[in-house]
């Protein structure tokens, strides 16, 4: 016990432990895993707005719809490099149409660069996963300074082993850098709002600015954490009403105007030279140098606002997704052990705040971790993209700060302590045991990720990433040809795979071979209104094997084809 002590009293040291060993597993599964399907994009973008002119195959300006900062940063390992897109792969001529949709795909970033992709990501996400360092870190602070010590352990443990957050801090994308710059938000709301002054009011401002500068979706954060800030001004002692209320207003007005300035900067910066390259021209003038920054932002919002996307949920699919998905999507993809520790706290937190009168600081410090959370779920359902879980990600950072105020209650006995530990080992299990394969992890809620392509498909499974490593099974298999259907970014042929594309009637009506099908295609999510009869009959045929729970490999005989063809089982 003298000895547990002892530990506890070095909380650098188990902080160090944890987020090393939430790097080194980012650091191993990313060196497994091949491109996904928006990574070229965002690492394209990235490039594009830090060096405005180097890459010449500039994309039409509705494809620089993100805000700009992820992408920047994520792209500045880049930054060295002349990319120009001039040098098309192989022996092709640039000039020429291209013949084959496989020479249409080295026309095109970063195939046209003249280095191996694999190469500029090894560059590129490492810095995702810095930014997720930088969050657990974050997250470690806030957690300490409302539930102690142990409750900071708590959350930074459901953080750093989190397979959906792992998944994420290990591509060239959005959404675990959206999750770092809220959490960012809300601390600092917080902050602001807890110990007011013009200081934080500024700093405040300036991560709604940076939280704008990321993703969109920010602006959904807004109303929740400005109830919430109001709500905890309210639980200070005050003067006068009146008083108050200016105090709160100025605050406020101070911090719009700081995060309108940083937002308004950023898009200078980044998003008006981009354009510009992509021939797309601004009002000019000085009305032009003041408002085009951000109009073109606004542009992006109002695109992905009217969004609508293809979804697939349990079977079933749809062309308007179902107002329950990313409920659902939350309950089969997080690990046991999270669900019930932060299911557990967010019903204590929100018992809690049913008594606010009595116990008013700690409620309303708990409202900035989940009201925002609910209120982006609440949106997010009423939303048309229900592609994927990523695009909640951004409550899991803050559901899991919340769930450290749970170690005060284990405090109380030694079997509620026992058991909270056994939760987190089981929500550790969870996570190793899918490794490196942590997008494509399910519980067993949903039979686990060998049966996950029955759930949930595209971000959520197969978004292309296990294209090395079929072609590693393939090696170690003699090299023999493939009929391969893909769902991903990159031509098969990069990796060496030898594949006889699935034709469209190959699509309709089984052929003995050996195949391997992408699940998201496997599945027809992009192709079910046009073509429902696609891959029905290799549907419900359970897989010989699987690449990484995303590519399921069949070896169909000449029998069994011709069973497949007569609809037997």
């Amino acid at each position: 016990m003298n000895g547990v002590r002892h530990h506890w009293r070095r909380p650098g040291l188990i902080v160090l432990l944890l987020l090393a060993a939430h790097g080194a597993l980012g650091l191993h599964s990313m060196d497994r895993k091949s491109a996904t399907f928006d990574e070229y994009k965002h690492l394209r973008n990235g490039y594009i707005y830090l060096r405005p002119g180097v890459y010449s195959r500039v994309p039409e300006p509705d494809e620089l719809i993100n805000p700009p900062l992820v992408n920047a940063i994520t792209a500045l390992p880049l930054y060295g490099l002349r990319l120009t897109g001039n040098e098309a792969a192989g022996d092709l001529e640039t000039e020429a149409a291209p013949r084959t949709k496989e020479e249409a795909w080295k026309r095109t970033f970063p195939f046209d660069t003249g280095r191996h992709p694999d190469d500029l990501l090894a560059r590129a996400r490492p810095a995702t996963l810095v930014l997720s360092l930088f969050a657990g870190l974050l997250l470690f602070s806030w957690a300490r300074r409302l539930y102690g010590e142990g409750g900071a352990f708590l959350a930074l443990t459901l953080y750093a082993l989190s397979p959906n957050i792992l998944a994420h801090a290990r591509l060239v994308t959005v959404d675990l850098g959206f999750a770092a710059a809220a959490l960012l938000l809300a601390h600092a709301c917080w902050r602001s709002a807890s110990s007011p002054g013009h200081g934080r009011a500024v700093w405040f401002g300036t991560a709604l600015g940076l939280a704008l500068l990321t993703k969109h979706s920010a602006l959904v954060l807004v109303p929740p954490l400005a109830a919430a800030f109001v709500l905890r001004r309210l639980a200070l002692p005050a003067d006068t009403p009146g008083r108050r209320a200016a105090g709160i207003a100025g605050h406020l007005l101070l911090a719009a105007g700081c995060a309108l300035a940083v937002l308004w900067a950023g898009c200078r910066l980044f998003l008006v030279p981009a354009f510009n390259a992509s021939g797309a021209a601004g009002a000019g003038g000085v009305w032009g140098f003041i408002a085009d920054p951000v109009k073109l932002w606004l542009h992006g919002v109002f695109i992905v606002k009217d969004a609508r996307m293809n979804a697939f949920l349990f079977g079933r699919l749809s062309l308007t997704g179902w107002w329950y998905y990313f409920p659902a999507a939350i309950l089969v993809k997080s690990t046991i052990g999270a669900l019930f520790l932060a299911g557990t706290a967010t019903i204590a937190a929100l018992a809690g705040a049913a008594r606010f009168r009595h116990r008013r600081t700690e409620a309303a410090d708990e409202l900035f971790l989940w009201l925002p959370s609910l209120f982006f779920l609440g949106v997010s359902m009423a939303g048309g993209i229900n592609v994927g879980l990523r695009h909640v990600l951004v409550i899991y950072p803050l559901l899991f700060l919340l769930a450290g105020r749970l170690w005060r209650t284990s405090l109380r006995s030694r079997a509620a302590r026992a058991a909270l530990l056994l939760t987190l080992v089981l929500h550790a299990g969870s996570s190793l045991a899918v490794h490196p394969h942590y997008l494509a992890h399910f519980n067993r809620l949903a039979d686990g990720p060998e049966n996950g392509y029955r759930t949930m498909v595209d971000c959520n499974l197969d978004w292309g990433q296990d294209l090395r490593l079929l072609a590693e099974r393939l090696e170690a298999s003699g090299s023999p040809e493939v009929r391969l259907a893909y769902f991903g970014p990159t031509p098969p042929d990069i990796y060496g795979i030898r594949q006889h594309p699935v034709s469209r009637e190959n699509e309709m009506h089984p052929e003995p071979g050996f195949y391997a099908v992408s699940a998201t295609r496997l599945q027809n999510l992009y192709g079910f209104q046009r073509t429902p009869e696609r891959f029905r009959w290799l549907r419900d045929r359970p897989p010989d094997d699987q690449v990484g729970y995303s590519i399921n490999l069949y070896r169909i005989s000449p029998a069994e084809a011709e069973r497949l063809a007569q609809g037997g089982d």
